[in-house]
C-alpha cells in the first residue's frame, strides 16, 4: 500500500471517529491498532494533530478515491471506526456513503461487513 492510501484510509478513520465530537476509548483503540500497520515504525502524532484540526469534510476523501472499490473500502472503515451511538456519526456515514455514490443496498452490505470485522477483532 503506498503512503497516499495510506493517509487517505486515515483521514477518512479520524473524520469517522470525530464525526460526534469526540474520539472514544474504543474507537481510538482501534484507529491506534490499524495505524500500527499502516505505518509501522513511524512516529505519526504530529500527522494526528494536524487530523484532529481539519474540518470533517467528506468530499475530501471522495476527492482522493481513485476506484469506487476504494471508495467502499473507506466506507467499511469509516463504519468499522465507529459505534454509531449518535446521530451526528449517523449523519456523518449518509453523507459519506451518499457523496461516494453508494446504494443503500451496497451501505448496508458494507455496514454488516463492518459489524462483523469488530465482533471478529473483539473475540480474536
Amino acid at each position: 500500500m503506498n503512503d497516499r492510501t495510506a493517509m487517505l484510509m486515515l483521514r477518512a478513520m479520524v473524520y469517522a471517529a470525530r464525526a460526534d465530537g469526540h474520539i472514544d476509548a474504543a474507537e481510538q483503540g482501534r484507529i491506534l491498532k490499524l495505524v500500527e500497520q499502516l505505518f509501522p515504525g513511524k512516529d505519526m502524532t504530529a500527522v494526528m494533530n494536524g487530523l484532529m484540526a481539519e474540518p470533517i469534510n467528506p468530499d475530501v476523501l471522495v476527492r482522493e478515491i481513485c476506484a469506487p472499490e476504494q471508495g467502499e473500502d473507506i466506507y467499511r472503515l469509516s463504519c468499522f471506526i465507529v459505534d454509531v451511538d449518535h446521530f451526528m456519526e449517523k449523519s456523518y456515514l449518509e453523507a459519506l456513503a451518499s457523496a461516494l455514490h453508494i446504494t443503500p443496498e451496497r451501505k448496508g452490505a458494507l455496514e454488516l461487513e463492518a459489524v462483523q470485522a469488530k465482533q471478529k477483532l473483539i473475540a480474536g
